[in-house]
């Protein structure tokens, strides 16, 4: 069996904090996570690992990260670092106990507000796992509420996330090396629809009508299973990204996407992560156990 967690860890660059202080605990939440959790998984896939230009500690925490997953098996390690005219990289990272073989990644050019500045994109990682080949893609798709100068123009918000989503299926496209691949990430697209600030999204039947494209992809997200739990918001005390305005009931905006066979999908589980009353995210992890 392999075991596989998805995370958007929240490790933001400096200047943007998961809580109201200057101190939102960076090194500490990825310290627990790794020696309490990640250790138990055979691959890892991180969103929000930003790599940015006015700021060492960003850097730090990459390096801090591959430090300490060799202790733990995490030998092989991806993710893209950011070009000298950029802001920030992409904050995607894939760590893995099976050899990669192949990487690949994408920053989606159509973008907008802050996310400018903090851009998504896509990472691929083709790994050698029981003499097979998988190729893992995970990806960020912009998040309307972040910015006010978006949300003001809702229409606006979700062209440019429909526009990253056939950026992301033409870069899986280009990019396949095997049959058999999984994609996860934050989609910023809401499977519940239970809260307003679905709204601003790009509609989730919008994203799987779009994903019918990567045939014979399950177009469904694997977290249907388990019939959409929350992932998003995690109840952060004092975070500014939790705007309650915004945020009035869970969403799913998390997902794991596959074509692997049914039969093969050991099980699916979505995991609040926490360290006495600290959480570690305002996001929840995506567990995934396959058997191939």
């Amino acid at each position: 069996m392999i075991k596989i967690i998805s995370f958007n860890a929240c490790v933001l660059p400096t200047f943007l904090t998961n809580t109201g202080s200057s101190d939102d605990k960076k090194k500490e939440r990825l310290e627990y996570f790794f020696k309490n959790i990640g250790k138990n998984y055979d691959i890892i896939l991180l969103q929000e690992i930003w790599e940015s230009a006015w700021s060492f500690k960003c850097n730090n925490y990459i390096n801090y990260i591959k430090n300490i997953c060799e202790n733990y098996g995490f030998i092989h390690i991806s993710y893209n670092h950011r070009k000298f005219y950029q802001f920030c990289n992409n904050g995607l990272m894939i760590l893995s106990k099976y050899p990669i073989v192949n990487i690949s990644h994408h920053t989606f050019k159509n973008s907008g507000g802050l996310q400018y500045f903090v851009p998504n994109g896509v990472l691929k990682s083709s790994i050698f796992i029981n003499n097979k080949m998988i190729d893992f893609f995970i990806t960020h798709i912009h998040a309307p509420p972040l910015d006010s100068s978006i949300c003001n123009n809702i229409n606006k918000s979700k062209l440019i996330q429909k526009n990253q989503i056939i950026e992301l299926i033409e870069f899986i496209k280009s990019n396949t090396t095997s049959p058999y691949y999984i994609l996860a990430g934050d989609f910023n697209s809401d499977a519940l629809k239970l809260c307003s600030v679905s709204n601003y999204m790009l509609d989730y039947k919008v994203l799987t009508k779009l994903l019918k494209k990567l045939s014979p992809l399950h177009n469904e997200s694997l977290l249907k299973l388990k019939n959409y739990p929350n992932t998003y918001p995690i109840p952060v005390e004092g975070s500014f990204l939790i705007n309650k305005n915004f945020i009035d009931n869970e969403t799913c905006i998390d997902h794991i996407f596959t074509n692997i066979n049914d039969k093969n999908i050991i099980d699916i589980n979505v995991l609040e992560l926490k360290i006495d009353n600290l959480y570690l995210s305002d996001h929840a992890a995506i567990e995934l156990i396959i058997d191939i």
